[in-house]
């Protein structure tokens, strides 16, 4: 049986990763992203922002993630 390259405990045949592992590191990923290294600025107003992230090429690249891991997950 493989181990999660994440945690490292087992996973079911065929997976690398444990779903909430891959959520859980997407998650921490964006709230790191977002908070330390992106250059728009946060005073600015919501829908502004909104946009700003809505057309961020990492947080559509960390939503792909949490959706093929939903697709995973499911029976």
């Amino acid at each position: 049986m493989a181990n999660c390259k994440i945690c490292g405990r087992p996973v079911p045949y065929g997976q690398t990763v444990h779903h909430a592992c891959r959520v859980q590191v997407a998650n921490e990923l964006q709230e790191e992203f977002c908070g330390e290294h992106c250059r728009f600025p946060r005073s600015c107003d919501e829908q502004a922002l909104a946009e700003h992230c809505a057309s961020c090429r990492l947080l559509q690249l960390v939503e792909l993630s949490r959706e093929v891991s939903v697709r995973e997950a499911a029976p």
